[in-house]
């Protein structure tokens, strides 16, 4: 996984960044496909039903207001955070987390 030094976070926050709507939303994705501990929690609370960004960022609060695993300073996720992008976080949790149809 890219260290958060790796990542340089925009002057302009909420422009395109790397292929999504904004830092913050591709921030969030990076961290949940890359961070082990935190893609399977996600995964787990996924099977559960919570399979929309609003839902899975709700029941994640009740872990803790924010994810740090082994990042420091800024790079955390927030999962309150207004600028991340719910619909297009949800289409993401679904290509991590759906089983294909058999």
């Amino acid at each position: 996984m890219d260290s958060p030094k790796n990542i340089t976070k925009p002057a302009e926050a909420d422009k395109p960044y790397n292929g999504w709507s904004n830092y913050e939303t591709f921030w969030t994705a990076h961290v949940i496909a890359n961070d082990d501990n935190l893609y399977r929690l996600c995964g787990e609370l996924y099977k559960e039903g919570y399979t929309s960004w609003g839902s899975l960022s709700n029941a994640m609060k009740i872990y803790g207001h924010k994810w740090q695993s082994h990042y420091t300073g800024a790079n955390y996720i927030s999962w309150k955070n207004p600028k991340v992008r719910g619909p297009e976080l949800t289409k993401h949790l679904k290509e991590l987390f759906s089983q294909p149809a058999k």
